[in-house]
């Protein structure tokens, strides 16, 4: 089991670890409500995954080779969001998955649990920035569904609204194999 925490977490440190890249757009540096009003939708064909976001502030990064995710960066070259699948190959029940999440040293401090049959959500502190990560279990086709999103503390009320959004709108579809 600690072998496959460990490939897994390997496997996506370039989805979590690796700082975020700014796109440098003067227009959008402040974030403002114009940068979050020009909603689109972005669809990973792999696992079904989709979720809304704010296209006037978040920018996709380049697709990984496996087709598993995308990584968007905020205008603001502090913000982002990942959101990919990943096959449920230890079969971990959700407190399986949740356990490993809260052990991840990714966050300093978990402040913020909730969950429900399928999915549950866990938010914090990581550094001066605020995390929400949102995960979606299929038992159906053994996937999982991962959103998460960082912002600066000093952004919290701004960011409340774009992150419930995007919570609320974040679905699971399922895997093609």
């Amino acid at each position: 089991m600690r072998i496959a925490v460990a490939a897994l977490s390997l496997a996506l440190s370039g989805l979590l670890g690796a700082p975020m890249e700014a796109h440098h757009r003067p227009e959008l540096l402040a974030v403002g409500s114009a940068n979050l009003s020009d909603w689109q939708t972005y669809s990973n064909a792999r696992f079904g995954t989709s979720i809304d976001f704010p296209a006037g502030h978040f920018a996709p990064g380049p697709a990984p080779e496996n087709g598993d995710g995308l990584r968007f960066s905020g205008s603001d070259g502090v913000s982002g969001f990942i959101i990919f699948g990943r096959y449920n190959v230890m079969k971990l029940p959700m407190s399986g998955l949740i356990a490993e999440d809260m052990a991840s040293e990714h966050y300093d401090e978990i402040t913020y649990q909730k969950w429900d049959k399928g999915w549950y959500v866990l938010s914090g502190f990581s550094g001066d920035n605020i995390f929400y990560r949102k995960v979606i279990l299929r038992p159906v086709d053994e996937t999982i569904h991962t959103f998460e999103i960082t912002y600066p503390k000093a952004q919290k009320e701004m960011y409340d609204a774009v992150v419930s959004r995007m919570s609320q709108s974040f679905l699971s579809g399922p895997a093609s194999y």
